[in-house]
């Protein structure tokens, strides 16, 4: 005999079709928890990722309204180089000042060259902000302004940039040379003179030396002759300057953009020198010491200094006072006894234009004299060159016959 059982026999429950009205509410309350979970991973991952994303247009953004600094700069080369190109086409003198600080000494080489490149390809509104960088407390700044400006070849910044190298920070001097020279500056031949004479600093003085040489070759390229035929080129320092040159045998003048024969040369020259009057010249010469001009080259006088030696009297050196003319020092010199040398005769000075002449005392007897200075920033001093040392001499006071400074 056999027993069946039914499901549901012997204490066994009956499983429920549908679902109670607990389980719903469980279900539910479990399906909120998980979206709250999700919304919270979205906001999570929005904020970590979206600050990066926006970094561009922020610092777009941001720059107009006047901000020293801006976050968009900040990042790897690729974000850096991309920010500082968008600032630069934003054509803001804000963003304009974002770039400029960021040529802070204290900034890594590699970001200030993709500054210095932002910047030199910037609309022309940058220029007057790159001008007052020029002052700026940094001397990163400064020097980067200084490098940009000769970059653009920015014409409106030649005074600034004469002025830039009297800067106390030496690599601001330097910056500020070399974008003269890129400049074709010739105004600034008269400090290039002073500072290949008494710059402190050898990379100031060097590209100086270059500017100068510089100068002189395309010069000689524009009026026809090889470089070492072009002896020596002056500019004047009035308020319409004029710059000369002479060959072994002719003196020429610029006039705008052309440059003009005035005529021959009375003596092979060695240097010549102007000050603020563009018609008084001198010209120092190997066999008859020194000529003067009051016409602006036309025409030529020997000057007597009273001087008795049984050879020819060289004039190795001249310069006149920048800011007055009449006022001229010349170094002398005569043949020595050995073929081919000289012997030094020290420093002499007229006042009046190379009427009358007195000799310095004490001034430099043991060395030829091949170049001289007055800086307008040091009037008390006379500074000169032998060879490649420099010297410095102390000037009479005014008035006083017996005393120097």
């Amino acid at each position: 005999m056999s027993t069946i059982i039914h499901p549901g026999t012997l204490g066994q429950l009956p499983r429920p079709i549908l679902p109670t009205l607990k389980t719903r509410r469980i279900d539910l309350v479990l399906g909120l928890i998980g979206l709250v979970l999700v919304a919270v991973l979205v906001v999570v991952w929005w904020t970590a990722h979206a600050p990066s994303s926006a970094a561009p247009s922020a610092a777009s953004n941001s720059a107009p309204s006047g901000i020293t600094s801006a976050p968009g700069l900040r990042g790897d080369l690729t974000d850096f180089e991309q920010n500082a190109t968008s600032l630069s086409a934003s054509n803001s003198p804000a963003a304009f000042l974002v770039l400029i600080q960021s040529l802070k000494q204290s900034e890594p080489l590699s970001k200030r060259s993709i500054v210095l490149t932002a910047l030199k390809d910037a609309a022309p509104l940058v220029t007057p902000e790159l001008i007052n960088a020029l002052d700026d407390s940094d001397p990163g700044v400064r020097a980067g302004a200084a490098q940009v400006l000769g970059l653009r070849r920015e014409d409106q910044a030649i005074a600034a940039l004469i002025d830039a190298t009297r800067d106390p920070d030496a690599n601001v001097r330097r910056e500020a040379v070399k974008s003269l020279s890129a400049l074709d500056a010739w105004q600034a031949l008269p400090r290039l003179e002073q500072l290949v004479v008494n710059e402190p600093n050898s990379d100031v003085r060097q590209a100086a030396i270059a500017a100068e040489k510089s100068f002189k070759n395309k010069i000689a390229q524009a009026i026809g002759v090889l470089t070492p035929d072009l002896r020596d080129i002056s500019a004047t320092t009035g308020d319409v300057p004029q710059i000369y040159a002479v060959t072994t045998s002719n003196f020429y003048a610029r006039h705008g953009n052309a440059w003009t024969l005035v005529g021959r040369l009375p003596d092979v020259p060695l240097a010549i020198a102007t000050g603020n009057d563009s018609n008084l010249i001198y010209l120092a010469t190997i066999s008859a010491g020194l000529y003067r001009s009051l016409d602006g080259g036309e025409t030529w006088e020997h000057v007597q200094f009273g001087i008795q030696t049984p050879t020819h009297l060289t004039a190795t050196a001249v310069v006149a006072d920048s800011q007055n003319s009449r006022q001229v020092y010349v170094a002398l010199a005569s043949s020595g006894a050995e073929s081919g040398t000289k012997d030094p005769l020290g420093i002499s000075v007229s006042n009046d234009g190379g009427t009358t002449w007195e000799i310095l005392g004490n001034s430099p007897m043991d060395v030829v004299t091949t170049r001289l200075v007055i800086d307008p920033q040091s009037h008390n001093y006379l500074f000169g060159m032998a060879g490649d040392a420099s010297w410095r001499y102390a000037l009479p006071t005014p008035g006083c016959d017996d005393c120097l400074n």
